[in-house]
């Protein structure tokens, strides 16, 4: 557990967080997420509750005593990168820190292993990361869903 401010606490992701996750994930469809990736995340708790992530690290913030936020990180396969996965805030509770707080945490976590992040999200988050130093590196038309562009980004945490 990581304390980052009163009332709020950044843990290990855990089973009975799951409804909680696919709520705040349902709330932000359409907008910051495809209709077919609701599937992908409920697949990817599953696989997460079962052990078959290996090293990946999934986290949850909790605000006034219930989950409100999610996000992970993992060690890509190309040397010196991690990755960034599906990380979000209930809706009711975006604007409120619990996402920079958490972003903040597992680049802290990724620059103890990782010289770079790498990155793939929406034209409308890209702001949010953009704020913390990451650089688009392309953009994909409809790279998500019609409609639904895709940028790839990356942040750098040492120089080579």
């Amino acid at each position: 557990m990581i304390a980052v401010d009163p009332g709020m606490e950044i843990r290990a992701f855990r089973a009975e967080d799951t409804p909680f996750a696919l709520e705040a994930f349902r709330g932000n469809l359409p907008e910051f997420f495809a209709a077919h990736e609701l599937q992908e995340y409920q697949d990817f708790l599953g696989r997460l509750e079962a052990g078959e992530l290996g090293a990946l690290r999934y986290l949850t913030v909790v605000q006034g005593g219930a989950p409100r936020a999610f996000g992970g990180w993992f060690k890509r396969q190309e040397p010196g990168a991690g990755g960034l996965c599906w990380g979000l805030v209930a809706r009711s509770h975006h604007r409120q820190g619990l996402g920079s707080a958490l972003l903040a945490v597992r680049l802290g976590e990724m620059a103890l292993e990782c010289e770079r992040c790498v990155l793939d999200t929406t034209p409308r988050s890209f702001g949010f990361y953009r704020r913390f130093g990451f650089v688009q590196t392309e953009h994909i038309a409809d790279g998500y869903a019609p409609g639904l562009d895709k940028v790839l980004a990356e942040l750098v945490f040492t120089e080579p």
